[in-house]
């Protein structure tokens, strides 16, 4: 997938883990040296500013599969 194409495919999308709804708001998505950068935002309570590296050309599914992995971890709760 082209990072426009998934741009606009997460852009606006709402996601559910544990429980939480947050929204997406996607700021850019770039291929650089074999990897894909994606820098967003999570709208919802908490809110969070998060950039995602997956592997260039990765699309939606593993986007959102990145998203929940983070989401998941303890860590995150401790970041405002």
């Amino acid at each position: 997938m082209d990072p426009e194409p998934l741009f606009r495919a997460l852009d606006g999308r709402d996601v559910t883990v544990s429980g939480q709804n947050w929204r997406i708001e996607v700021f850019s998505v770039c291929d650089h040296d074999a990897r894909r950068w994606v820098q967003l935002a999570l709208k919802g309570e908490p809110g969070y500013v998060l950039t995602l590296r997956l592997a260039a050309g990765d699309g939606v599914t593993r986007a959102v599969s990145a998203l929940s992995d983070r989401l998941t971890e303890p860590e995150l709760s401790n970041v405002a």
